[in-house]
């Protein structure tokens, strides 16, 4: 049953606010993955369910900090 799944590639970014390179990055693959057409573009596509969320936290983005505009920061460790 396995071998007849496909994998599931998630590509998540930009969980803290302020480090907008991990959007830019997701959405950098997003691109490859749509515009080339190469045997390695190919074999992905054909076996893998992509999900691509390039920004888990637009609001901390938007505003440059790791919060998001509930003033909850993501992926944070208790303090």
């Amino acid at each position: 049953m396995a071998r007849a799944t496909p994998a599931i590639l998630w590509i998540t970014g930009n969980v803290h606010g302020g480090e907008e390179s991990g959007t830019d990055a997701a959405l950098k693959t997003l691109h490859d993955l749509a515009g080339r057409v190469d045997c390695a573009d190919r074999r992905i596509l054909a076996n893998a369910v992509v999900v691509v969320v390039p920004a888990q936290n637009p609001d901390g983005r938007e505003a440059d900090t790791r919060r998001n505009a509930y003033g909850f920061g993501l992926a944070s460790s208790p303090s």
